[in-house]
């Protein structure tokens, strides 16, 4: 959903006109809008996030809630700069079963997990 101003002050008010940035991405994907290419027309996209840019007081927060709003089937990176054993730990406990998990240790300093929700 796109805002629209009007020359009054407070009269903002949605609409559903699409910009021209968001009508090509519309058509790189098939046309649905998605961007992650659930609609069929190409290879699906991993979102990633990258919890080293985020203040260590809220980052468990953060993965918590990435990995929560993951719908059944789909998958997310993080990206972190320490083992990601804590947070396995926490799932397993939390959500036991509820997700396949691929940890890789690119570099010294980056740890990559994948999430793929299952249930």
């Amino acid at each position: 959903m796109n805002w629209q101003t009007s020359a009054r002050p407070g009269s903002e008010q949605p609409t559903d006109d699409v910009n021209d940035a968001g009508a090509e991405a519309d058509s790189s994907c098939g046309g649905c809008g998605c961007g992650a290419g659930g609609c069929g027309s190409g290879p699906r996209r991993v979102p990633e996030l990258d919890a080293r840019a985020i203040d260590p007081q809220i980052r468990q927060a953060a993965v918590f809630g990435v990995l929560i709003g993951l719908p059944p089937g789909n998958a997310a990176t993080i990206v972190t700069d320490e083992s990601p054993d804590l947070v396995l730990s926490l799932i397993g406990g939390q959500f036991a079963g509820q997700y396949a998990i691929e940890a890789d240790r690119p570099a010294d300093d980056e740890w990559r997990t994948t999430f793929t929700r299952l249930a």
